[in-house]
């Protein structure tokens, strides 16, 4: 006799996840790592993930709002100079981001926080447009792409600062320039202290997952939240694989696990 029809199912989801952890663990180089993890969070709707999540394969962990102020928290807080510049920036791989075009024609200052004028620092705020996470050093129009940090004083453990204030909004959400971009700004604090996250505005448009990074103006990486959303594969109530953790260069790529 053959198998039920729930049998059948079963097996024909076994199958599958076989095939897609197969995949995965079949990946040997950070290249082909950063060409699938593209491929997972292209807009078209996160191809084969969204797949998966459609089939009972895999369940979509979604660590962020749908619209407005997003903070990506570094694991550790990252210790910073004061008055010297910085850039915080974030990673969307779906092309879609804010701005306010003619923005940084004078210094913005919150608190103990400012970002400059784009005439004072050679550009602010900034973007490249790249596969992976990557210093932005590009500017256009003197626009804001509305990132920021939050940023707490060395000795003042209950004090938070921000560029700005969770009512601020962009002139323009959802643009779209159908690449992957790293989106950032320029920034200095007028006392020393620890960088504990990265803020951005986001429209419905621009979904996850996100990076956010922390560097020195000499490119030099200082830190990278970690992944904003995942994707679970499960099986039988096993996890096999979780996709969007390899956020660091050093990282090891992901393998098949009970």
């Amino acid at each position: 006799m053959s198998a039920s029809i729930p049998q059948q199912l079963a097996d024909a989801k076994a199958n599958m996840m076989k095939q897609v952890v197969e995949r995965i663990t079949s990946i040997s180089t950070d290249t082909a790592y950063n060409n699938f993890l593209t491929s997972m969070t292209a807009s078209s709707g996160a191809g084969a993930a969204a797949a998966m999540v459609a089939n009972g394969l895999a369940t979509m962990v979604v660590g962020e709002v749908t619209s407005g102020w997003q903070t990506l928290s570094f694991a550790t807080p990252i210790s910073i100079s004061a008055n010297t510049l910085y850039t915080a920036s974030y990673h969307t791989y779906v092309g879609y981001y804010s701005a306010s075009p003619n923005y940084f024609t004078t210094d913005h200052v919150s608190g103990v926080l400012t970002a400059p004028s784009s005439s004072s620092v050679g550009g602010n705020g900034v973007y490249t447009s790249s596969a992976i996470p990557a210093i932005p050093t590009s500017t256009y129009n003197n626009s804001n792409y509305w990132v920021d940090i939050t940023f707490t004083p060395s000795g003042q453990s209950n004090t938070s600062y921000s560029l700005f204030s969770a009512t601020d909004v962009p002139a323009l959400l959802g643009v779209n320039d159908l690449i992957n971009n790293e989106l950032g700004v320029k920034f200095t604090s007028s006392i020393a202290g620890t960088v504990t996250g990265i803020r951005f505005y986001k429209s419905a448009l621009n979904t996850p997952p996100h990076i956010g990074n922390l560097w020195t103006t000499a490119g030099n990486s200082l830190g990278q939240t970690s992944g904003s959303s995942a994707i679970k594969l499960t099986t039988q109530g096993k996890v096999f694989v979780a996709f969007w953790t390899k956020l660091n260069p050093s990282d090891p790529l992901p393998q098949y696990t009970t």
